[in-house]
């Protein structure tokens, strides 16, 4: 066999080599999913995660003014459980190491469109900085219930807090994180090098 035969023989079993580390990388790069439960949580009696982070992305279940100890809904009418609920939410974003601020989708049910302007009022104390999240507000026939008010949520890490000192998703440090990442873009550089050394071998064997 010449020399160029030779190398276009071996030229796609080394792309081939390189092909699958792609792919294993690509399959190791798929994000981790993780409930999200503070400790003594239970506002609602429904069967629910409080919110789910996958990667960076936080989706949380929707939200009335439930007391988080007695599962049963505030008194009071619309402003405590407006209240109650912004402060469930908050307890969930805290145990996701996040805070309002992080905060990019908000979707609110009102069982009476005339509690609008109230909760504009109140909405308007929570969310200060800018930007402010995207809001759709939504008049429902009832809640669950028969709350007056239901708020649903998405959340996302930042990239300044990826740099900052949280730990990600699945409690190991970030370093190791990175480190993992490092190591997974270097697989497919590593297996095409590989590849190069069988072909210059098996080239020597020819020879």
């Amino acid at each position: 066999m010449t020399r160029p035969s030779f190398l276009l023989a071996v030229l796609p079993i080394v792309a081939l080599a390189g092909g699958l580390a792609t792919l294993e990388g690509q399959a190791l790069d798929l994000p981790t999913k993780r409930v999200i439960q503070p400790k003594d949580f239970k506002p609602t009696p429904s069967p629910l995660s409080p919110a789910i982070l996958v990667g960076n992305t936080l989706y949380m279940s929707g939200a009335t003014g439930g007391d988080p100890v007695t599962g049963r809904l505030v008194t009071g009418g619309f402003e405590a459980e407006m209240r109650q609920l912004m402060s469930n939410l908050q307890t969930v974003l805290k145990a996701a190491d996040m805070d309002l601020t992080n905060v990019v989708a908000v979707t609110a049910y009102l069982a009476d469109m005339s509690d609008f302007a109230r909760f504009n009022e109140l909405y308007r104390e929570y969310f200060t900085v800018a930007p402010l999240p995207t809001r759709s507000t939504v008049a429902v026939k009832e809640l669950a219930r028969s709350a007056r008010i239901e708020l649903t949520m998405t959340a996302v890490r930042t990239a300044r807090q990826d740099a900052g000192t949280h730990r990600p998703s699945d409690g190991a440090p970030l370093s190791a994180v990175s480190n993992r990442r490092g190591s997974r873009h270097q697989r497919p550089r590593g297996a095409l090098a590989a590849g190069a050394m069988v072909a210059l071998e098996l080239e020597q064997v020819r020879q």
